[in-house]
C-alpha cells in the first residue's frame, strides 16, 4: 500500500538516480560524476553536526522530506484494478470419461473440473502433487457420482461430459483516498558553485517529471510549486536550496483475488436445408 512514506522513497530514489546515473554506490563515497563531488541522498531533516561534517569533508547532502500539513484530495470510487496475475502452471486433458491432469505442481492456483454441468474445484496446496490433487477432486466428485482417481488421472465412468480448467491468483489494488502535499528537496553544498551545478542538474529534471511510480505501482502526481536560496549559513560554509514539489498520492491498499475459473460449451448447430445459409456458434457458460 502506498503511504506519505513511499512518496518520500520515490522522490529520493529519483534524485538519486540524476546525481548517480550508474547507482548510487553504498556509502556514498564516491564522486557524483554529475556533481563531481560525493553526494548524500537521504529522506527527513539533517541533525546540523552531521551537515558541518560533511562540508567539512567536501560532501553534498540532498535531504527529502514532507512538509507539515496536507489536503484531504479523494475523489474517485473504490475500484479493485488487477495489476499482476500469475498463471497456472497445472493443464487438464480430457478424453471420454476421464480427465488427466499434467504440468509443475505449484501454489497460488486453482484447479476445477465441471462434471455433467457440476463444479469442482480445488485450492493446490504447497505440499501438493499431481495425484493428490487428481485424488480430491476424485472424492469431491464421488460424494454426487461414482469417480475415482488413479495417479493423475480422475476416472468419472458414469459422466455424461467433462470439463478441466486452471487458473491462477491474482494481486488487485484499490484506492482508499488521495493527499496532496508539499515535498521539499534541500540541497546542502560547500559553495555556490556546488550548489549552482547539483541544482542545474536536479531542478530541471524534477520540473520535467509528472508521474512518479510509487513502491506500490501507483502513481503520484507532482509539479513543481518553488525554488529559492537560502544564504543565511554562508559564513559557516553551507549554501543552501530548497526545490519545493506539489505532490498529490494515493492510498491504496492491494489483496489477493483467485482467477475465475470459466467453464464454457461451445454449441455449433448444423443443418442439411440448403435454404439456410451458415452455422451459428452459441457460446454457453456452464
Amino acid at each position: 500500500m502506498a503511504t506519505i512514506s513511499d512518496l518520500r522513497a520515490a522522490i529520493s530514489q529519483i534524485v538519486g538516480g540524476i546525481l548517480y546515473p550508474a547507482g548510487v554506490p553504498a556509502g556514498t563515497t564516491a564522486a557524483s560524476p554529475v556533481a563531481g563531488c560525493p553526494v548524500r541522498v537521504f529522506q527527513g531533516w539533517p541533525e546540523r553536526q552531521a551537515i558541518d561534517a560533511d562540508m567539512a569533508a567536501g560532501i553534498a547532502d540532498i535531504s527529502a522530506y514532507i512538509k507539515p500539513g496536507s489536503t484531504n484530495t479523494s475523489r474517485y470510487p473504490v475500484v479493485e484494478v488487477p495489476i499482476s496475475i500469475t498463471a497456472p502452471t497445472l493443464v487438464w486433458s480430457v478424453t471420454g470419461q476421464t480427465a488427466t491432469l499434467s504440468g509443475e505442481v505449484s501454489t497460488r492456483q486453482n484447479v476445477g473440473l465441471l462434471v455433467d454441468h457440476r463444479a469442482y474445484i480445488y485450492a493446490v496446496q504447497p505440499a501438493d502433487t499431481l495425484a493428490s490433487v487428481a485424488s480430491v477432486l476424485a472424492e469431491m466428485i464421488e460424494a454426487v457420482q461414482p469417480a475415482s482417481a488413479a495417479g493423475a488421472v480422475v476416472t468419472i465412468p458414469g459422466s455424461r461430459s467433462i470439463v478441466g480448467r486452471a487458473g491462477g491468483v491474482g494481486t488487485t489494488i484499490r484506492e482508499v483516498g488521495r493527499e496532496k502535499v508539499i515535498a521539499q528537496i534541500e540541497i546542502w553544498a560547500s559553495s555556490e558553485a556546488q550548489r549552482n551545478l547539483i541544482g542545474g542538474a536536479v531542478e530541471p529534471r524534477l520540473r520535467d517529471l509528472r508521474r512518479l511510480p510509487l513502491a506500490d505501482q501507483s502513481i503520484a502526481v507532482i509539479w513543481l510549486a518553488q525554488v529559492y536560496d537560502t544564504d543565511e549559513l554562508a559564513k559557516s560554509g553551507i549554501y543552501r536550496r530548497t526545490i519545493a514539489l506539489n505532490a498529490e498520492y494515493a492510498s491504496t491498499v492491494t489483496s489477493t483475488a483467485s482467477q475465475v475459473l470459466s467453464f464454457a460449451e461451445t454449441v455449433m448447430r448444423t443443418t442439411g436445408d440448403p435454404g439456410v445459409h451458415g452455422s451459428p456458434v452459441i457460446t454457453l457458460d456452464l
